[in-house]
């Protein structure tokens, strides 16, 4: 059977930092968790946390991943995560080129883990 587009995730997660950010999108993309994590500037969050309204910088990362390394992957980003209560939103793609389909399952397949030349 080929892959369909819903085999590929696009979850979104914030982080305190660009350091925080890029530390955790290294390891999951060297540990085959998720094909690509593209790291957005800062923006602006506005939410409420322990009876207060936070108003604080984060950093919006966007994974790409399989529905089939998604646990694997939500487990390893609460180990790396700094909040106690880390956004992981996942996305089913509703229609996904297949090259880019093809590349994110090839990437995210259990192999040992790729060489990172900024670890």
């Amino acid at each position: 059977m080929a892959p369909t587009a819903d085999s590929l995730l696009v979850i979104l997660c914030t982080f305190p930092n660009i350091d925080a950010a890029g530390e955790a999108a290294h390891a999951l993309v060297r540990e085959r968790l998720c094909a690509c994590v593209n790291i957005l500037p800062p923006m602006r969050s506005i939410y409420p946390w322990q009876g207060e309204i936070e108003n604080t910088s984060e950093i919006l990362c966007i994974l790409k991943t399989t529905a089939a390394r998604f646990p694997q992957l939500e487990a390893r980003l609460r180990e790396l995560h700094t909040y106690d209560v880390p956004e992981i939103i996942a996305l089913r793609a509703e229609s996904v080129s297949q090259s880019y389909l093809a590349w994110a399952l090839q990437e995210t397949s259990p192999l040992p883990p790729v060489e990172d030349e900024l670890a």
